[in-house]
């Protein structure tokens, strides 16, 4: 550990119940590599809260579904696909427990990210595993990224604006269909999706159980706690589909397709 990020972490765990103290340590912590959940990272915790969460606590907010996810798929070759996969913090613990002849199909439109993204992928040197730098709807297009304060850069969404008078415009960014990106990375089945694109989660997942049955997930993993912002009955048209609820983690939920 390096002096100055050690030093940091020191004054973090003595600041106690100061939140103003807290908040401007955190504004200066600076960027440091990490091994959290067998995969190493190069995470930046000062304007991410994912990767605030692995600086402070070893390991990602979302730990216990990533373990969920990585039972459920039980060590066997699994096509995995991660929308809104901003650093690999869920996805690459999962990817690491499969198989070598496992897929890895990513998303991220978000150039901050993307560049971690790629970065924590070249630190672990994974092979089968496809980026695609765009950001995923209902439709092919193009829209602005919006944040909702500075410094949450890992919360970035397209086409529906944060409600807030601290909220930024980020880059411009290509918005493509998943089936269509499927099909050019050709992907015949998913074993597992996870959704984390901040409230758009039907424009992603209800497009997709509308295509062939093949494509449909065995795992969808995703957040409900924007859902007021859907404009697709997507719980509704998921149970249609035969999809059971499993698991819930907080704001998000873990599905499995009951095929019977």
């Amino acid at each position: 550990m390096h002096p100055y990020e050690e030093a940091m972490r020191e004054l973090w765990n003595k600041s106690g119940k100061r939140p103003w103290l807290r908040e401007q340590i955190r504004s200066v912590l600076p960027p440091t590599r990490v091994r959290s959940m067998n995969v190493e990272f190069e995470i930046h915790p000062k304007d991410n809260r994912t990767e605030f969460g692995v600086w402070k606590h070893g390991r990602p907010p979302e730990h216990r579904g990533i373990n969920a996810v990585s039972d459920a798929l039980a060590q066997k070759p699994s096509i995995i696909v991660d929308v809104g996969a901003n650093v690999g913090a869920f996805s690459l613990p999962v990817f690491k427990t499969l198989p070598s002849d496992s897929r890895a199909i990513l998303f991220e439109p978000n150039p901050p990210m993307l560049s971690r993204l790629h970065r924590n992928l070249e630190l672990n040197d994974f092979a089968g595993v496809e980026v695609f730098e765009c950001a995923v709807g209902d439709k092919a297009g193009s829209a602005q990224m919006q944040f909702p304060a500075e410094n949450t850069y890992g919360s970035g969404r397209v086409g529906v604006e944060y409600d807030t008078e601290t909220a930024i415009d980020g880059a411009m960014v290509e918005i493509r269909p998943l089936a269509e990106c499927l099909k050019e990375a050709e992907v015949s089945h998913i074993d597992f999706l996870k959704v984390d694109v901040e409230g758009l989660e039907d424009r992603v997942i209800f497009p997709l159980l509308e295509h062939d049955a093949a494509l449909h997930p065995h795992l969808i993993y995703f957040e409900v706690e924007h859902s007021e912002n859907w404009t697709y009955p997507l719980l509704s048209r998921m149970e249609t589909a035969g999809y059971k609820l499993m698991r819930r983690f907080g704001a998000n939920r873990l599905f499995r397709l009951d095929r019977s």
